[in-house]
Formats: C-alpha cells, structure tokens, sequence
C-alpha cells in the first residue's frame, strides 16, 4: 500500500527500474530506453566529432555511438564525474590522456543533453535515491533484494538509501568465505558491510547456505581454484569428447531421447548451453528435428539484422546516391521487393551491366537494345523500383529529422509494407518457421518505435540525410526483438552467457573449450584495461564487468553458478591435443576420466540411437554408400541390416536410375579427362565442385575487371614474348631492359584492344588497364633476365597434354588417375640435357614446370596434404611418365613483379641443378628463387620448397593417390559443401554459389594441416592404394 499498489499476500516483486517508476510517478521526465540514449549519444557525437581528440576518425562510424554510451555507463555507475576525469587529465600521458578527455567530454555533453527533456536509467536511479532519503512513506515496509550475485554504484545506492528509511532490508549475498575459489566470488559482501557503516545501520548475518549434495559443494568451493581437494566420483557428472560437431551433438540428442524415454523427464527438464552460439546453432538445430526433439533457441534479434530494416536502409542508400546501379541491384535482389519475378529482376541486372546503365539514366525509360530479348522485364523493373523510391526522391540534403521520419513513414505505407510483410508470413508458418514468423511479426511495430523516439529525441535537429541514416542505425543496433518458445514443452538452448541460475534436472554444455567455457575472451570495446589501470593510479575506480581480470573472475563465477543448478551435467567439447581447463579440473577433483562420444553412443540402445524413421533412413543410406566403398566393419554392417530389416528395405540400398550416382555419371567426365582446377576445387568445396563442373553453371558476365583478366593477359603477354622474341634470339644477342619494355607493352596494348578489355576501360576508367600493362612489363622484364641467368632452355609453352581422352599424344605423357586421363596445360617447360655421367652414351633430360600465377603462388605441403594445391606435384608427374628427370615445380609470381625472388615451389635438393637453374644462387642467395647456400650446400629454411630425392618423389605419387580419391567420390556423388567454422569460411567468402548453397556439410574438412615434405613420404610408404585414399 505503501508503494501506491495492492497485490497478494501484500508482497511486490519488482526490479530497482520498477520501483523507481512507481516511487517517482510523474516526478521524473520520460525515460529513454537504450536505444534512444544511444541515439541521444549520436547527437552528441555529432555536435562535438571536431573537438575529440583521439575519436574524432570513428566518431560518425557505424556502431561507435553504442560503445561509447556503454562506457560512459560504466563510469557512472562507478560514481565517477565528468569533473573527475577532467581533473585527472594533467597527471595522465599519451593516448590514455587523448582518450579521457574525449569520454569526459562526451560524458559532460551527454549529461547536458540529457537534462534537458529526459532521463535514462542511471539518472532515474540517481532521482530514486533522493527520493527515498526524503521519504516517509516506506517506514513499514519491508524490502528484500534477491537474484543479485553484485550491485553496481548505483544500485548500491539505491540500497544505502533503503536501509536508512525502510523498515528493514535483507540482500541476499553469494559469499566465498572459506572455499578456496573465493577469489572469484563478487565482493558484494564486503560492499554491504562498508554501505552499513557509512549509514551506521546494524547488521544481522543469517546463514543461508544451500543444501548442496556433498559433490555439488565441493565442486562450489573448488572449482577454479589453485589447489583442490579430490572427492569421490560423482555419477552425474559426465566428460565427453568428440571427433566433430556432428558427433558432439548426435550424442546430445540420443542421450536427451534416453533421459525423456527411459527416466520420464521432459524436453523441458533440459537446458543446452555453449559458448559458440552461432556455430553451433544450424547444427543444433538441424540435429534435432531428424531426432524429433521440440528445441527453443533463446536469440536476441538485434533490429539492424531484421530484413525489413535492412531493405529501408537499402533503399535509403540507394536514394542518397543519387540510384547508385549496385545498390539498386542489391535493392531488387531483396525478397520483399515483390513487385517482378527472379527471371525480371535478372533481366534487370543484365541490362544494367550490358548498358552500362547508372544514376540518372533509371529516372527515364530505358532506351538501347530494345530488341533484346531482356529488354521489357528490365524496363519493367525499373519502373517499378522508381515507383517505390519515389517517397525518398528528391530528399533535401539537409533537412530536420522530423522530415526525413516522416518520409520513411510515407515510404513504409505508400508500398504497403504491411501487406507484403503479412503475405510472407503466411509462407513463413506454413513452413513450420513459427518462431521465425513471430519476430518478423514484430519488426514492423518496432521500426516504428525506432522512429517515433529519434523524432522525439531530435525531431527538431538539423542534420544530413547520411547522419540520420547512421543514427538510425545506430538506435536499431541496441533494440532487440527476442524469440519466444512456440511450445511449453522443449528443450533450452542459449549462450552461456544467457545461462539462468533456476535449477534444472539435467544440463548439457557444448563446446566447453578453454577461452570460451568460462567466458574468458570478452572484447574491451573502445576502453581498455591500460585506461583503467591509469584512472585507477590516480584514484578513479571504475566498476567494469567485461574488462581484465575482473571480466575472468566473474565469468568464473557465472559458469560455477551455472554448473551448481544441474542435477545431471554433461560437459562435451571437440578432440584437440590439449583439453579444456574447466573439463581437466572437474575430472581430477572427481576422478572421472574422459569418455569418447562414439564410445558412448555404442552402449545406446536401438530405440535411443534411433528414435525416428527420419533418422533411420539417413542411417541406412550412409551405411550404404560406405558398404559400397568397402568401409563397413563387421559391427556396423550387422547394425545397418537390422536398420534396414526394422524399415523393410534392403541393404544396402540399390542405386537408384535418379540418385547421385546416375547423375554423376550422366555429368561428370563425359570427355574422359580431369583437370587439376576440376580436382581442386573438388578439395575445396565439393559442392562448388558439383555446380561450377557439373551444372556447368556460369557466372554472370559483367564489365568489371578482376584478378582473371590481369592473369590472361600476363599469360598472353609471357607466352608472346618468349616464343617470338627471346627463343628465337641466340643467347649472344640478349634482349636488354628497354626493349624488353616497349616489345611487352606492344603485345600488352593489342590484347587489351578486345571488347572485353575495352568495356573495362569505360567502366572502371583507362588507369585500371594501363596499371595492367605496367604490371606485365616488370614482370617480363623479370623473367626474361631469369631466362639468361640459367642453363634450362624454354622448350615448350602452353603445352597441352590429356585432350582427346588419349594419354599418350604429343611430347608429353598424361597419367590415368582411376579411368580418367589427367589433362591440362603447361605454360612453360623448361629442359637441361646432359650425358649421364655413368653413362656417356645415355642422355638425361631435366626438366622444370613454371606456371604463372596471378593469385596465391606459395605451395604448403598440409595444402597437398588436402589436395587444395596438387597442380605442380600433378605436373611432376607428367614430366616423370614422359620420359623426363622433373627436378623442380614453380610457380612464377605475376602479381607486381617487385625485386626479390618469384619462382616458388617444390624443388630437389641439388645445388648443382639448382645453380643450372639460377646461376646467381653461386653468391649465396638465389635473385630469383628462395633459396640459399653456404659452401655448395643448400639451406632448408621455411619456404624454400626443398626435399630430398625421396621426398620429391613422394609429393607427386601422393598428388596422384589423394587425387584417385577424389575421382572415386566425384563418381560415387559426393557433392556436400565444406562445413563452416564460425558461420565463417574462406572458401566460402568470395564463393559465386553461396547464395543457393545450405551449408549443411557431412563431414569435417579440416582449413589447414602442419605437415612436412618428409611426413608426406612416410605416407607413402606405410599405406597403399585404397587405404591412402
């Protein structure tokens, strides 16, 4: 009654915001929510960018608004001033005093803003400790403050006040007191004693210690601490590790079905944590709807990610550029872009690129090529984004922002973005998207809410359309839309750091690796531990929760709390050579050893291990590719019969007329032949690999140079020169420098005379091109000096080998790799022949492939290893079966032809051919080659590409024997892409086919491997045919 409410019982529950609400009433201004103070700071950056000093370059960048209200938070509620920190300014140095005059000004200007017409949430709590100091209205009323493991200043305050006005105060306090990992314990204890002496309030401690198990106490008393005492195993505690994701999380779902079938719990009676949220998450997710587990992922959806909001920001960009033709193709490629279909909207795209078509011209009808076939959808495409665009056309530069509000507001409803929203809803749902459907349900109001609070905040406010596009963004960046649970019964999963102290009966965590699982790697933002430390010399203390040691300590804290509420815990994380610290800690105190995931989900019963037919089915079908392969072991062909006996089927599996096997074959080596990008790429990304060779899918042409085209004309440029000028000139009669230049530049200027050179020119200006032919200048010039400083003569360029589906035509053999002849071509081979030593009568032919390279030119032996580099040792191989002593592989670096060395790749380790190779090698380094030597003896130095006689041999017989792999999976239908790691691969990066490709790999496919010359060799010799394979 007190507090002006009635409730049950006379007891309210609230948070330290709520009471403030209640107490002040209309006592207080409106209070922003986080969103609109981080547009308020956006202001403020705005108003003060030209007198910061340290910030002044990232003030106006995207997101920088939202760290910097985050750190002045923290200084406040540390109880720090603006004064104080000016104050500090004189005893500080170097950018540490750079950086703290920039927060104390913005501090100071943010405060002054503040004032004027609204609150926030530190200032309420700073309005509520006034109010209660003068009140009496809360005499008889009891508080007590639970579900705080700490109190920040201001909270602290808040309390402070309570305890001197109320009729009495309980705080519920986690104390560390007698374990030996009281270090990570909060101090909230020691705070609350300080805050009662200051208020000369008397104290009564109550002992409320849980009643843990005896296991579950020691555990909250030992773990992390620096020494620990050993107790008796605990059967609920379970240590796991697997071989992959996959693995990790198969084991999760049979031992969920087990503990809801077996033991009667519910989906809901589990909670899933890990600490890679993200990359876990698809997998997860995946795993259970074959495994029929109801799941609720607990995201918070910022604004700034939600489609709508992407696609006004897009179409505000489009519109401040003035129809910039790569945003208005971005623009159309959007799915609420609705108006035209996929095959009008590529018309579109087409007819921009072939045009050339950009800015004003999409104001007008488009009027060249009307008698393409691709003409009226992209007319029609244009009118219709014009359409939609019109709202923005014409925006003032400069304006208030109430306007350029109300302009997205007339955009959002001349186009009915309602309609259309509630149209793909409905195609959302129908899919089962539930919880996808109720966060775009919510976008739309929430955009709205975005945009009344920035009107409200500066409505009146002059500013650039740019900086309200990047205040808008800014705002939208800090309001989430969170997901909500689309049924009573499922199983939790969330971040850790999400992770709530409710008991729960049975707790898994993934991926439960060191620096992740407790929380150690938490990002300092823009503020570091240096800046504390500093402020703290000069007695500035600030109370930061994501900074240092103390970010360690209370991430400690929180994974212990979290650990303590499972009554089953299962902690699991992938193989690596050392295990995580948290899961090696547990294991000693307990004495409870790590167990293999595949180990464990042999001991599971049929019903568990395969609790749905969906599950079955896939069973069936990988256990009948592997049968096919011969990889079955006696126990797991039993259990794939009694699989296939369960479903009536037979194994294994006949292959059907339309499976992947028929259409491999319908589509791959039709010509009999296999190159080394074909095989590569393979290696990369079997996906990529399936749709760039085998649909054949091509991408769309446009007038925009990239790597490619350097790469043919330095190719042409190469091949030109050496063939028609420097091997038909003696050796005596050796081309110089200068004439080296103007021949390349006049073969440069007539290749780039084609169209497709030209198109470049007007696109992207002359410069581009003209760089171009510099670039093949200093590179001939470099080869061509190379050339006369070795004793191998240029005997063939661009030689092909393998066309025909016939290995043996021409000067060069082509090895058969499982059916299928290898091919390619060779830009340059070069030869030696000298009279065997031991023989006079007999001839040897050493021989050294160059091929040039525009892009990566270093060989990595772990790259071979995976099969993304086996061009070169391939090449050796054709060299060897043709009849030829390879002594070296390279390639030629055409990148910038800059003075060092640019021949890289395997090579033998012979100073005597390497010296015929380049003569300059004589003074102890190589000009042209990364190698050195000291007394005729060759230095093995990282880099150098040298092995042994046996090694060199190994590369190619090994290039051959992973490449007869691949030939086998490519005719057996292997096409899953290459799993990400992260949400994030570099395969994946600049990949044409991302846009229709799921992500949803088979297997593990490792990015990198440390592997020597020397390992590859043993390879070879402990393993034959399918096992290397």
């Amino acid at each position: 009654n007190k507090l002006g409410k009635e409730s049950v019982f006379h007891v309210e529950v609230m948070s330290f915001a709520r009471l403030a609400s209640v107490m002040l009433g209309e006592k207080i201004k409106k209070c922003l929510s986080p969103s609109g103070s981080v547009m308020l700071m956006e202001k403020v950056l705005c108003a003060k960018e030209k007198e910061l000093r340290h910030y002044s370059g990232a003030a106006r960048k995207q997101g920088f608004a939202s760290e910097v209200y985050a750190a002045i938070t923290s200084i406040r509620n540390s109880g720090v001033s603006p004064d104080q920190l000016f104050a500090a300014l004189p005893l500080l140095k170097g950018r540490v005093k750079e950086k703290t005059h920039d927060l104390a000004l913005l501090y100071q200007s943010y405060l002054t803003e503040l004032q004027l017409n609204h609150t926030d949430g530190t200032t309420r709590l700073e309005a509520l400790v006034s109010e209660l100091e003068g009140s009496e209205e809360i005499g008889d009323v009891h508080f007590s403050v639970v579900d705080h493991v700490d109190l920040n200043a201001k909270q602290a305050e808040v309390v402070g006040a309570l305890m001197t006005r109320a009729a009495s105060v309980s705080v519920a306090v986690s104390c560390g007191y007698g374990a030996s990992n009281n270090r990570i314990y909060p101090k909230l204890y020691e705070r609350l004693h300080c805050l009662a002496r200051e208020k000369r309030i008397q104290v009564r401690e109550v002992d409320c210690t849980s009643d843990l198990c005896a296991t579950r106490a020691l555990l909250a008393d030992e773990l992390f601490a620096y020494s620990f005492a050993k107790a008796e195993t605990d059967p609920t505690i379970t240590l796991a590790e697997a071989k992959d994701i996959r693995e990790e999380i198969t084991y999760l779902a049979t031992e969920i079905t087990r503990l809801v079938r077996k033991e009667k719990l519910r989906y809901c009676d589990v909670a899933v944590l890990t600490p890679s949220f993200e990359e876990y998450r698809p997998q997860v997710e995946r795993i259970f709807r074959k495994y029929g587990i109801p799941l609720f992922s607990d995201e918070r959806y910022p604004l700034s990610d939600s489609a709508l909001f992407r696609y006004v920001i897009g179409a505000m960009q489009a519109a401040l550029s003035g129809y910039d033709p790569l945003l208005m193709e971005a623009h159309i490629s959007h799915w609420l872009f609705t108006a035209a279909t996929t095959n009008e909207k590529a018309d579109f795209c087409d007819y921009v690129d072939k045009s050339g078509a950009k800015y004003s011209v999409f104001k007008h009808p488009f009027s060249l090529f009307e008698g393409d076939r691709i003409f009226a959808g992209a007319e029609k495409v244009r009118s219709l984004l014009i359409e939609e665009l019109s709202p923005l056309a014409d925006l003032p530069s400069s304006a208030e922002l109430a306007l350029y509000c109300e302009k997205i507001r007339d955009y959002l409803r001349v186009n009915d973005f309602d309609e259309r929203i509630k149209s793909f809803l409905k195609e959302v749902e129908d899919a089962g998207l539930l919880k996808q459907a109720e966060i775009l349900r919510r976008t739309p109001a929430a955009l709205m809410d975005l945009l009344d609070t920035l009107e409200e905040l500066r409505g009146n406010e002059k500013t650039t359309f740019r900086e309200f596009i990047l205040s808008l963004q800014a705002g939208a960046g800090q309001m989430k839309i969170a997901s909500l649970p689309v049924r009573l019964d499922c199983v939790y999963f969330a971040p850790v750091e999400q992770a709530m102290y409710a008991p729960i009966e049975a707790l898994f965590v993934l991926g439960a690796e060191d620096g992740l699982f407790p929380l150690e790697s938490v990002k300092e933002g823009i503020l570091g531990s240096r800046e504390y430390e500093a402020w703290q010399s000069h007695g500035i203390e600030i109370k930061i929760e994501n900074v240092g040691m103390e970010s360690l300590k209370a991430s400690k804290f929180h994974a212990l709390q979290v650990l303590l509420r499972g009554k089953r815990i299962y902690l699991s994380h992938v193989e690596s050579k050392t295990k995580p610290f948290c899961m090696r800690q547990i294991s000693e105190i307990f004495s409870i050893g790590f167990q293999k995931c595949s180990a464990l989900l042999e001991t599971c019963s049929i019903e568990e291990l395969i609790p749905t037919r969906t599950v079955a089915e896939d069973m069936l079908v990988e256990y009948s590719r592997r049968s096919r392969e011969s990889l079955l072991s006696p126990k797991e062909e039993r259990f794939a019969r009694a699989i296939a006996l369960s479903l009536q089927k037979q194994f294994p599996l006949p292959v059907r007329e339309d499976g992947a096997e028929k259409v491999s074959a319908d589509i791959f080596f039709l010509s009999g032949t296999v190159s080394s990008t074909e095989l590569e790429t393979y290696f990369k990304c079997p996906f990529k690999h399936f749709v760039q060779f085998g649909l054949q899918a091509k991408e769309r042409v446009v007038a925009k140079s990239d790597v490619r085209d350097y790469g043919n004309l330095a190719h042409h440029c190469m091949e030109t020169f050496l063939k028609e000028h420097v091997m038909v000139r003696a050796k005596d009669n050796k081309i110089d420098d200068a004439e080296a230049e103007q021949i390349v530049r006049n073969i440069a200027l007539k290749y780039v005379s084609s169209p497709r050179f030209r198109s470049i020119a007007e696109k992207e200006g002359g410069k581009k091109v003209r760089n171009m032919i510099e670039l093949c200048v200093k590179v001939a010039k470099d080869v061509k000096n190379q050339i006369y400083h070795s004793k191998f003569l240029p005997t063939m360029l661009e030689k092909s080998f393998g066309y025909g589906n016939y290995a043996g035509k021409g000067d060069l053999s082509a090895p058969v790799i499982n059916g299928v002849v290898f091919c390619g071509r060779i830009d340059r081979v070069d030869i030696l022949s000298k009279k065997n030593p031991e023989n006079e009568a007999e001839v040897l032919h050493y021989a050294v492939t160059i091929d040039y390279k525009s892009g990566d030119n270093q060989i990595d032996v772990g790259e071979l290893f995976l099969g993304k580099k086996v061009q070169l040792p391939l090449y050796l191989a054709v060299l060897k079966q043709s009849g030829y002593l390879p002594v070296a592989a390279l390639y030629a670096s055409v990148k910038g032809g800059a003075s060092g060395p640019f021949l890289f790749g395997p090579k033998l380790a012979s100073y005597d051919l390497m010296n015929m190779i380049d003569d300059t090698l004589e003074s102890g380094r190589s000009i042209y080659m990364n190698i050195s030597q000291k007394e005729k003896v060759l230095s093995f130095t990282k880099g150098s590409g040298l092995s042994s006689k046996e090694e060199f041999a190994a590369l190619s017989e090994y290039a051959l024997k992973v490449s007869e792999g691949a030939v086998q999976e490519i005719k057996e239908g292997f096409i899953r892409p290459t799993p990400l790691y992260n949400s994030f691969h570099p395969i994946c990066s600049n990949c044409l086919y991302k846009a229709i490709c799921k992500h949803k790999a088979r297997d593990r496919r490792e990015d990198k491997v440390a592997i020597s010359p020397a390992e590859i060799k043993e390879i070879m010799q402990q393993k034959e045919g399918e096992q290397c394979r």
